[in-house]
């Protein structure tokens, strides 16, 4: 693949608050890389495996997909979301008309791709490659990569689990409030254990690349021509990533607001967050956590446990490998 080979779409994905807004940010409008808002479209994994292409997509414009959700204790964590495509306005398909006639024009999935990225093309109407930056493309990574072995591509934006389930206790209380912190910090650990082994499932794929959010931070413009070979386009010097900063900051304002994200495109890039985890959890608190387990019902009782997954990714565990449940785990988790 060479930087010729445009209109093509590259998946970007991972756990919220491990970093996927910002590494989109700093790869948007290097050569002809092009992301934006979420779109909540690839993480359906029947749009790569279906028989019949537009009755599958028809389904998803209008009823969206499968959810699942774990709740734990009156908390609803989202795991699959079951929406589909909500910003199609931003995106250029703000009708009833513009939606039927991407319908139409979808006889299959590459089409339909096609017809998504005529609208997002740049604003000299040239050929773009389409990052979609959306996290819960993790739990499509295989399939999209098997239903384009030669051209796909995904980046596994990844963190250290306790790092995302602090972040996401902050963003929890703020979103989500009147819940007891443990129960931001059950769920916080639920959601990275899934999200993480949703992706993990791509991992033995040739498209499938590996970005660690605190190597990113540290090394940004190495990190992005890591990223940038991966995607078959050349690297980029100091010069060149910090000019592109300078002009993201107005690109980015066209995403939507993110309150969530606690940094501006334009913002210096630091590891001030890396290992945050240990001050605002402490590591005896971090220590329960690995004993996390959980399981999924709709994977017929498939089991997770935030501890496992984090060895899984080499991030240092703290407590034995024959762990205990964490306290009444079995009765303040649920599916819905």
């Amino acid at each position: 693949m060479n930087a010729s080979s445009s209109d093509t779409l590259f998946l970007l994905g991972g756990c919220d608050s491990s970093g996927t807004t910002l590494v989109a940010s700093v790869l948007d409008g290097l050569h002809d890389l092009r992301t934006g808002p979420e779109s909540w479209l690839f993480h359906h994994r029947s749009l790569f495996t279906a028989d019949d292409f537009p009755r599958t997509l028809y389904g998803l414009l209008n009823n969206g997909g499968p959810a699942i959700s774990m709740v734990v204790d009156k908390l609803r964590v989202s795991l699959q979301p079951g929406g589909f495509f909500p910003p199609r306005e931003a995106y250029g398909f703000g009708t009833v008309d513009d939606e039927y006639d991407l319908w139409r024009g979808s006889p299959a999935l590459e089409g339909f791709i096609a017809a998504v990225l005529s609208r997002r093309r740049g604003a000299g109407g040239g050929p773009v490659a389409w990052i979609d930056q959306t996290p819960a493309n993790a739990i499509s990574a295989r399939e999209y990569l098997t239903r384009f072995p030669r051209r796909g591509r995904f980046i596994h934006v990844l963190r250290d689990g306790r790092d995302v389930v602090s972040s996401l206790v902050r963003r929890w209380t703020r979103e989500a409030p009147d819940h007891p912190r443990d129960t931001y910090l059950v769920g916080g650990a639920v959601n990275w254990s899934w999200d993480v082994s949703q992706a993990l499932r791509a991992q033995d794929l040739p498209g499938y690349l590996e970005v660690r959010y605190e190597a990113f931070v540290r090394d940004p413009v190495g990190q992005t021509n890591r990223i940038l070979q991966h995607l078959g386009r050349p690297a980029v010097d100091e010069a060149t990533f910090q000019a592109n900063r300078a002009r993201s900051r107005q690109r980015q304002m066209q995403w939507g607001d993110k309150p969530s994200w606690g940094a501006t495109p334009d913002q210096p890039i630091t590891d001030r967050s890396v290992g945050r985890w240990q001050l605002e959890i402490g590591v005896d608190l971090a220590k329960q956590l690995e004993n996390i387990r959980f399981t999924i019902a709709e994977e017929g009782g498939r089991s997770y446990c935030f501890g496992d997954v984090l060895q899984a990714t080499g991030y240092r565990t703290l407590s034995r490998s024959d762990r205990e449940p964490w306290p009444n785990t079995s009765s303040s988790i649920g599916t819905r």
